[in-house]
């Protein structure tokens, strides 16, 4: 999944927003050159839009899954499990 976030949608995302890498978005709060002081908030960002991203993915997936259960996805002893399974909570 995240090779589909990093090398597919990325590319196009950053393309829009004028080739910005995220990840190396910083703010320097100060320190030596050799060893700066940064906020990297460009990382927190990136981590945030892959999130959103495969969340979106993954959301209609266990939907559709949920909706095949619903329907009776799984064949006839499937069914009949269930069946067992109510007849057993209902005296």
């Amino acid at each position: 999944m995240s090779s589909i976030v990093g090398d597919v949608l990325m590319p196009p995302i950053g393309l829009a927003t004028g080739g910005v890498d995220f990840k190396n978005l910083k703010i320097a709060l100060g320190g030596t050159p050799e060893a700066p002081v940064t906020i990297n908030y460009g990382v927190f960002l990136q981590a945030t839009i892959d999130f959103i991203i495969i969340a979106f993915c993954v959301f209609p997936a266990g939907e559709g899954g949920q909706q095949a259960e619903e329907a009776g996805a799984g064949g006839p002893a499937a069914r009949a499990q269930r069946g067992r399974e109510t007849a057993q909570r209902d005296p």
